[in-house]
């Protein structure tokens, strides 16, 4: 492959076949993730390597383990009269999940006498943009979130906890995740979580959850 000039030869460049046939990628790339880095592809897509026919029982064990919030779940208006992702309780009280689940902000408008911003993407799992301050080091922390690399290892590890029940009785999508890194080294590398040398390990994967209006800037 060539690094690719136009946005039709950038489209074209993705590597894409359906599960169980990684081969033909390999056969076009026999290193796809040192094509990625070096920019002569935009991504991997493995259609249906996560069964097809599971996903709706994924998407409701994620609700029903109050994980997102479901198609049914109530929502409020906001003050310029669009609506929240805010599920309140029977009592009135704003349900917010679990805590390995993280609104994202998205400027949709402010929550009535709630101040912050409606929240319009969730995220179940670890990752570094969780407003852990400088997990640099140990106790390291900027004045946004006091608990700095501490508090981010000790998420890890209850996200570690969570998804290890959280996909009992179907097919594991991180596990599929993995295995189909694994298929794109062609058996040349390990696949496995970080960790630090003392053994704390790093989040294993993450879900987002992307509601109605939802939007993203340009980010790495």
């Amino acid at each position: 492959m060539v690094e690719p000039t136009t946005a039709a030869e950038w489209q074209a460049a993705v590597l894409e076949a359906e599960a169980g046939d990684v081969a033909s990628i390999l056969a076009r790339e026999p290193d796809p993730f040192r094509a990625m880095a070096e920019m002569r592809t935009p991504g991997v897509v493995i259609r249906n390597a996560y069964p097809p026919a599971d996903v709706p029982r994924l998407v409701q064990r994620l609700i029903d383990r109050r994980l997102m919030r479901g198609p049914d779940d109530p929502v409020e208006l906001t003050a310029d009269g669009s609506f929240s992702d805010v599920v309140r309780d029977e009592a009135g009280r704003v349900f917010k999940g679990s805590s390995y689940v993280r609104p994202e902000a998205n400027g949709r408008g402010p929550r009535p006498g709630m101040g912050g911003w409606t929240p319009s993407r969730i995220d179940i799992g670890t990752s570094f943009g969780g407003g852990w301050g400088n997990i640099g080091a140990d106790g390291d922390a900027s004045a946004k979130n006091s608990g700095g690399m501490a508090a981010f290892f000790a998420h890890s590890a209850g996200t570690h906890e969570l998804f290890s029940t959280l996909f009992e009785g179907m097919p594991d999508p991180v596990e599929i995740l993995y295995d189909c890194c694994a298929q794109l080294t062609n058996a040349q590398q390990t696949v496995m979580v970080a960790e630090e040398p003392d053994g704390r390990q790093y989040g294993p994967a993450i879900f987002r959850v992307h509601y109605e209006g939802h939007d993203y800037q340009p980010h790495m």
